[in-house]
């Protein structure tokens, strides 16, 4: 397919609603640092693919519209509204037609990588003409909505991101292409999902996508021992993304003070109580896992006071 728009290649074919110095282009990606909208305009037709990668740090909140009317306002007339926060995400449709109109919420979903990952690459296939809005988290298909109503609305061709204050985000690699209209297939991580759930124990899912089913056993020296159907095996921290303890006998972990949470590099996170650190180590003790040791490379930071919701707002609020 042809790509109708590639960026951000430029700050001013962007409009900004709000503070003018809330949005900022910097090394090829848009950056906020406070609550305001940014929006452009792009032709798009009845079917198109829209993508881009989110950042942002500890929390998400955060608003996309998509097929807006009015590129001045974070509150146009007609378009698609997919709020954003934490893992929870709807999508809500705004329109006027004629003098009448009207705002529903066409959908919602939980997304787990929301809440366990900093980055994911967002993915919009919407056909105005059957009403489909399907979203890919990192080639997954996360929710697949229908407007019930796909031609009630003037829609138009802007594109908005919205950021609120004390959540900065950053955008980039963003992507505008026609499409055919057949959904794609995560038909790869389907079969090693149904091939995995057939198996007993935890599941692992490493940086390079595949999956590890075992018994977790204990972390020491930044590598985690699992006991596999065919072997056992030792994984380093930093090359997993996600632990799934579901399927094992666990008592839910109790919040204590000194319990830290460490963001490893390449998305995930693990909590644990946090004992000693040197120049490149740190040692302490997780519920889940016991005595725990960690090269400190592995993680991009360290948050402290995990559990005090009021400097939630706080975290992160820095540049990155």
């Amino acid at each position: 397919h042809r790509t109708l728009y590639s960026g951000p290649e430029d700050f001013d074919s962007w409009v900004i609603e709000g503070e003018k110095n809330a949005w900022r282009l910097e090394s090829g990606l848009l950056a906020s640092s406070k609550g305001a909208g940014i929006a452009r305009e792009i032709k798009t037709p009845e079917r198109c693919h829209i993508q881009f990668d989110l950042s942002w740090q500890s929390s998400l909140r955060f608003r996309v519209l998509l097929l807006s009317d009015d590129g001045e306002t974070t509150q146009p007339d007609n378009c698609y509204d997919l709020v954003c926060q934490r893992r929870f995400v709807y999508l809500r449709k705004r329109w006027v037609s004629r003098a009448a109109g009207g705002s529903k919420i066409i959908g919602q979903a939980n997304i787990a990588e929301l809440a366990e990952k900093e980055k994911v690459r967002f993915e919009f296939y919407i056909d105005r003409t059957t009403g489909t809005i399907a979203l890919y988290i990192d080639g997954r298909q996360a929710q697949v909505w229908t407007d019930e109503s796909p031609q009630a609305g003037d829609f138009g061709s802007w594109l908005h991101f919205i950021s609120e204050d004390y959540y900065p985000v950053r955008i980039s690699r963003i992507r505008v292409n026609p499409w055919k209209g057949d959904l794609p297939e995560t038909v790869q991580l389907a079969e090693e999902d149904t091939e995995s759930e057939e198996m007993e124990g935890q599941k692992i899912r490493l940086q390079n996508g595949d999956v590890v089913v075992g018994d977790v056993g204990l972390i020491e020296g930044g590598v985690l021992a699992v006991d596999t159907e065919f072997c056992k095996m030792k994984i380093p921290v930093d090359r997993m993304r996600t632990i799934d303890l579901s399927e094992g006998d666990y008592e839910e972990p109790i919040r204590k003070k000194g319990d830290v949470r460490a963001w490893l590099r390449e998305g995930g996170r693990i909590t644990f109580r946090l004992d000693s650190f040197t120049n490149d180590t740190l040692k302490g003790y997780s519920q889940t896992f016991g005595d725990v040791e960690f090269k400190l490379s592995a993680f991009s930071r360290l948050e402290f006071n995990i559990y005090n919701e009021e400097l939630d707002s706080l975290r992160g609020t820095g540049k990155w």
